[in-house]
């Protein structure tokens, strides 16, 4: 494979994404324990590419660059990396004139940062290019899915991009799954991208921005030729929270589908007094210790500790340095950050961000962002009482979450008082506090305070009422 050139874009706001864009660009939301850009630099460096040019904005900026350095300083690459920022929010296309000049060089592969998708579906993407010598884009099948929360195209028998339509209600049947190869072809189109998007249907009303779906839109109707790569498996744009819960059960099931064997350093202990009923990959300096059950397969960072009668079962990921101790369940598929703290009584199904603490006779499923203290007792419903879908709102507009509906979304540094109750699909804004006793029905701002105002009656009482 002739070796080409990669851009990753990850300038744009990620709203949708609330509460976790509040803090982070999306490509550093976390994947079975791996930021997403961690994961795509690793896949870039599989496919051949030497060079990468990573667009990014000023609220960004710094944060990638840390993570870039955080992944350079663990792990050997020849991946050239360089940076580009852009001044404003004006759309993928705008992203991509910083990098005109690199994309009329040579060919150019395009990623855009919150893709999760196996490295095979990018290898086969650049192939299409090779070997048609045609501009592609990699599409996935609609499903179960909406074309109306989604860029989609039409591809005809020959997997030829015939259309392409930005949120469609029909006339269409894939969706754009944010990887393409561009050449020197493109530019033109690039430059003449307008912020009056006209690849919508009638009563569509699209924002005002250089979206890259427009230059699709004019340089097919030119007579320009795509093709489309269909991708074998998952391909998931991190686009609204439940897709990070989604993403790390399809991660997951890949990974534990390619174990074969434990992976047990000498500098690790397990107990023999645990009860281990699946394959486990540890870290330096791990230990597991008695009473403890591992009901599946299990990753497990370095320093990690696993003791007294914790209970792992399904597909669990576990980072570096976590506690999980005392009697606390987790039920995968589960990935628990950094520094993460689980012990007595604490059960959990989901995602954690890295410095999560639950102690202490509490239930929870769901993402539960950075550095968040959830109180004692604290548990969230998971089933209506109708066992319907419990519908989620994404800037004001309802969405389907479908299996992840009923789970619930907690913000980076939160925290929850005793017996707090959140019921189904609640979301809580970053750096908010739920006080105690609190039954949350609805979603929470970020940096707002959330507490119940108690009637308190006093009386006399005492033997007197009792006769004497």
């Amino acid at each position: 494979m002739k070796p080409i050139q990669g851009v990753m874009i990850t300038s744009g706001r990620g709203t949708k994404m609330w509460p976790y864009s509040d803090v982070r660009p999306k490509c550093l939301l976390p994947v079975f324990n791996q930021t997403v850009l961690h994961r795509q630099i690793l896949q870039l460096q599989q496919v051949g590419i030497q060079t990468l040019i990573i667009i990014a904005d000023q609220r960004g900026m710094a944060a990638i660059r840390a993570e870039v350095e955080r992944i350079t300083h663990r792990l050997k690459f020849k991946l050239l990396i360089r940076y580009v920022m852009v001044e404003s929010h004006d759309g993928s296309a705008d992203a991509l004139c910083y990098v005109i000049d690199d994309i009329m060089r040579e060919p150019t592969l395009v990623l855009y940062g919150d893709i999760v998708t196996p490295v095979e579906n990018i290898y086969q993407l650049i192939q299409s290019y090779e070997e048609t010598r045609e501009q592609a884009l990699l599409v996935s099948a609609l499903l179960n899915e909406r074309s109306e929360d989604w860029l989609c195209a039409y591809v005809d028998d020959q997997k030829i991009v015939s259309r392409v339509i930005a949120h469609p209600r029909s006339d269409v049947n894939v969706r754009l799954s944010g990887a393409y190869v561009f050449d020197e072809r493109i530019i033109p189109y690039l430059r003449a991208t307008s912020d009056h998007m006209t690849c919508v249907q009638v009563g569509v009303m699209p924002p005002v921005e250089a979206d890259l779906i427009e230059t699709l839109h004019t340089f097919i109707g030119a007579g320009g030729t795509f093709v489309a790569y269909y991708a074998q498996t998952y391909c998931i744009d991190l686009d609204k929270p439940w897709h990070i819960l989604e993403a790390n059960a399809r991660v997951m099931d890949e990974a534990a589908s390619q174990l074969t064997h434990s992976v047990i350093p000498d500098s690790s202990y397990v107990s023999p007094e645990a009860d281990i009923r699946g394959h486990v990959v540890l870290g330096e300096h791990v230990r597991i210790g008695p009473r403890v059950l591992i009901e599946g397969n299990a990753w497990i960072g370095d320093g990690s500790v696993v003791d007294n009668g914790a209970i792992v079962r399904g597909n669990v990921a576990i980072g570096r340095n976590v506690e999980i101790v005392d009697y606390c369940l987790i039920t995968g598929p589960s990935a628990i950050g950094d520094r993460g703290v689980l012990r007595h009584g604490a059960e959990f199904s989901g995602v954690a961000f890295p410095g999560v603490y639950l102690y202490h006779y509490m239930e929870l499923y769901g993402v539960i962002g950075e550095g968040s203290d959830l109180g004692a007792a604290t548990v969230c419903g998971t089933l209506r009482f109708d066992d319907g879908e419990t519908p989620q709102r994404i800037k004001g507009r309802r969405e389907h979450a479908g299996y992840y509906a009923h789970a619930v979304y907690i913000g980076d540094h939160c925290r929850t008082g005793v017996n707090a109750i959140l019921m189904p699909g609640c979301k809580i804004g970053t750096r908010s506090v739920i006080g105690a006793g609190v039954v949350l029905q609805e979603d929470v701002p970020s940096e707002t305070l959330l507490y119940v105002e108690q009637v308190i009656v006093k009386k006399k009482w005492g033997t007197h009422l009792y006769g004497w």
